[in-house]
């Protein structure tokens, strides 16, 4: 699972929606980018073991820079405040990308079971 995004001059821009690719894939669209490339989140020193050998300026964060905490989260949200932006706590919701594996296994006992 990964999205892709930009950092210039302190603005975060997003270059890809999240998605599920194969790390041959996210490979692939790592290659056209410009100037380092830096890795976080729960899968980025997979990803890093992975990739380091064939994406020039690949690079592996720090623990506490790469792993997502509730800070970063309030950050954002001060950040929006003070641009007098409104915030709703109520209207944040996780973003998943596929269905866990028991709705997985769920749905394809029910296609079993169900007459044709």
């Amino acid at each position: 699972y990964n999205g892709l995004f930009s950092w210039t001059d302190g603005t975060l821009t997003r270059l890809r929606e999240d998605r599920a690719i194969a790390l041959s894939e996210l490979a692939e669209d790592l290659l056209t980018l410009n100037g380092p490339v830096y890795l976080v989140g729960d899968g980025a020193a997979l990803c890093y073991d992975t990739l380091k050998s064939r994406i020039p300026g690949l690079s592996l964060l720090p623990e506490q820079l790469r792993q997502q905490r509730a800070a970063g989260v309030a950050l954002c949200a001060r950040e929006a405040m003070e641009r007098g932006e409104p915030g709703n706590a109520g209207e944040l919701v996780p973003n998943y990308l596929r269905l866990s594996q028991a709705e997985r296994e769920r749905l394809r006992r029910l296609t079993l079971e169900s007459p044709n």
